[in-house]
């Protein structure tokens, strides 16, 4: 689990916008493309303060591992961004797994320094990390085809912002059992943008925005349950 923190940290977190667009088309002949692997080797390496020395071993393999799922995806799938980008993650987490399944054929000591680095502890702060990132960008790839069709009159980012405070308090009410109170903040959020949805010149928009929020609240609603379930096994 220390590892896919690692893992989204180095994916999402640490990685600028400007990294971004540079890290398409032909990848490997870029100095970011290289710099983007070094972050990743050192976050792994980072991990060793949770899961023992064998991670100074996984880091670069978890960083070649990284650059050519990177690359590879990006070859082959350059012209369907939102298939890359799941597929990308995916085999991510399969590498990351597979690493770890390698490397625990060793003596793996698991000696945490905190109360929070626990395996609860650990899972929250992933389904959080999630919610505000992966699928921030999940949803921005995965809304793209409508956005050139609806005119942008809001404030810059807005929208990315709402959505990431949006999944925020969903994945919460579902962790602290409050369900109902899902519904109150999708109502409230109706309230603000009714104007725009009984508004019959902004059809477009309307559909748009229904998309994004069915879609997000969606995915939040999956990941959240699936987190309730794994914290009550644990």
């Amino acid at each position: 689990m220390v590892l896919v923190l690692a893992h989204l940290a180095g994916d999402f977190v640490l990685l600028p916008a400007s990294w971004k667009e540079k890290l398409k088309g032909n990848q490997i002949r870029t100095t970011v493309f290289w710099y983007h692997l070094g972050v990743h080797a050192v976050l792994s390496l980072f991990t060793a303060i949770w899961i023992g020395w064998w991670a100074l071993l996984v880091a670069p393999v978890v960083a070649i591992l990284h650059g050519s799922i990177q690359w590879g995806v990006q070859r082959l799938l350059s012209s369907r961004p939102l298939y890359a980008m799941v597929v990308t993650q995916l085999l991510h987490l399969l590498s990351l797994w597979m690493v770890w399944s390698v490397a625990a054929g060793f003596e793996v000591q698991v000696d945490f320094l905190q109360k929070f680095s626990t395996e609860k502890g650990l899972l929250l702060l992933m389904a959080y990390l999630v919610v505000w990132y992966p699928l921030s960008s999940f949803m921005q790839v995965a809304t793209q085809r409508w956005q050139q069709q609806v005119p942008d009159q809001g404030l810059p980012d807005a929208g990315k912002w709402i959505g990431r405070i949006e999944r925020f308090l969903i994945l919460t009410f579902i962790l602290i059992d409050q369900f109902q109170a899902i519904g109150y903040l999708i109502a409230a959020k109706s309230v603000f943008r009714f104007g725009d949805l009984q508004d019959p010149k902004n059809h477009q928009r309307t559909e748009y925005i229904l998309i994004g929020t069915l879609l997000s609240v969606s995915m939040t609603l999956l990941l959240g349950l699936g987190v309730r379930t794994l914290l009550g096994m644990m």
